[in-house]
C-alpha cells in the first residue's frame, strides 16, 4: 500500500511538471496549476538563469517579490489554484 502512494505521489508530482512545462512561455514566465483538488508547498528549480522572481497575477501585473536564490523558490498552492511567476 504505501508503494501506491509513493507511486500516485510521484505521478502527481510529473504531471505537475509537465503542465508546468508545457505552460513555460520564453523562459520568462511561467503558470502552474493545481488541478488535483490538493493543497501543499512546492519547490520549483529553475537552471535557465535568472536573477529575481516575482508572483504576479495572470496578465503579469500586481507583482509581488519570491525569494529566489538563483536556482530555486519555494512556494504554496490550494485546491485549483493557478499561479503565476514571472523570472528575471
Amino acid at each position: 500500500m504505501r508503494k501506491t502512494k509513493e507511486m500516485q505521489e510521484m505521478k502527481r508530482i510529473l504531471s505537475l511538471v509537465l503542465s508546468l512545462l508545457m505552460l513555460v512561455s520564453l523562459c520568462t514566465g511561467m503558470a502552474i496549476a493545481e488541478e488535483e483538488r490538493r493543497r501543499g508547498k512546492a519547490k520549483l528549480t529553475w537552471k535557465l538563469g535568472g536573477t529575481k522572481v516575482v508572483e504576479c497575477n495572470m496578465i503579469e501585473q500586481d507583482e509581488t517579490p519570491v525569494e529566489f536564490d538563483g536556482e530555486s523558490f519555494e512556494f504554496t498552492y490550494r485546491p485549483f489554484e493557478v499561479k503565476t511567476f514571472r523570472i528575471f
